[in-house]
């Protein structure tokens, strides 16, 4: 045809679908690069990590952690926090408030030991969201204190737990035997928790009970 070269049209536009594949895989990487920058600054303002221990240290299990201000701003769920656009590539990717959202929870979960829950506030006019306040709880991590009363006047905290420890057993490990051979027990009520295990007691109140004599006369833990 006269010098004139036949096209190939066909490998132009794959071609040319490759390279925006790629550009949309770089312009999603960026973008989630971005959002991550913003999750750290927002748990780095919030000082999370240390509330937590606060909390923990205090025998807590969990805390509740008021959203500062600047992170407190009305979005829709799908508006972009994150977004890298090229209007001459007519290509733009996003991260909208909702992933922005879903990630921060992703990141403070703690495979399933330490749980957080982000509460919201809603503007019914607007159909616009915020963050109001998280709440960070380790239950199954640490559990409740046992308070063990003592019959005449004072009790002791137990958080320091052994698996599948007994009453009984934690009674030598703590020293609660009397030094003058008085047996004792532990007991809900009546019942007697000697062979029960500790676990099945967290977070409630026992009593320690002497085995008093004949004649009554009063125990002492001292003696």
């Amino acid at each position: 045809m006269n010098g004139l070269k036949m096209l190939d049209l066909k490998s132009v536009v794959i071609a040319s679908r490759e390279k925006r594949s790629a550009l949309r895989e770089s312009y999603a990487a960026d973008v989630q690069k971005k959002l991550e920058g913003k999750i750290a600054s927002f748990i780095q303002r919030h000082k999370i990590e240390s509330l937590v221990q606060t909390a923990a240290l205090q025998g807590k299990n969990s805390v509740t952690i008021p959203v500062r201000s600047s992170f407190k701003k009305w979005h829709h769920p799908t508006d972009y926090i994150a977004e890298k656009k090229s209007t001459e590539k007519n290509l733009s990717i996003g991260l909208n408030f909702n992933q922005y959202v879903g990630q921060i929870k992703k990141w403070l979960d703690d495979e399933g030991d330490v749980e957080c829950h982000i509460h919201f506030e809603e503007d019914s006019k607007s159909g616009k969201i915020r963050m109001n306040h998280l709440e960070m709880s380790w239950k199954s991590l640490v559990p409740l204190t046992l308070i063990i009363n003592f019959q005449y006047g004072g009790f002791q905290e137990v958080d320091n737990f052994i698996e599948n420890e007994t009453f009984g057993q934690l009674l030598i490990r703590l020293g609660l035997n009397p030094r003058d051979g008085t047996k004792v027990s532990i007991k809900d009520g009546g019942k007697n928790l000697s062979r029960i295990k500790v676990s099945r007691y967290h977070g409630k109140s026992v009593t320690l009970v002497p085995e008093l004599p004949e004649n009554g006369d009063s125990f002492d833990l001292d003696a």
